[in-house]
């Protein structure tokens, strides 16, 4: 009996996830390197603590925008990568 193919959907399916899984694990480091960056740069500028609005928005929206920062910088290393694949002898076409 052979093998048949995996579904498409289940490849997929698991994309899906793996990049879920990246993204959150992403955003963690993300905050965490913002509430310590945000807590040493409280203790140099104590004008930061006296509104905790601006606090919460900080360390709210900055992870998000370091992830939206992170995956932008990924579609341009995997867009340099596939066209020196396409184009190894590198000439300019």
């Amino acid at each position: 009996m052979t093998k048949s193919p995996p579904l498409q959907s289940r490849r997929g399916l698991s994309l899906l996830i793996a990049i879920c899984a990246f993204t959150c694990l992403l955003l963690v480091f993300n905050s965490a390197f913002i509430v310590a960056f945000y807590e040493g740069l409280s203790q140099s500028f104590s004008q930061l603590d006296d509104s905790p609005k601006l606090k919460q928005a900080i360390l709210f929206a900055s992870p998000l925008v370091l992830l939206i920062i992170e995956w932008k910088i990924y579609d341009l290393v995997i867009s340099i990568v596939q066209r020196r694949k396409s184009n190894p002898s590198g000439n300019k076409q």
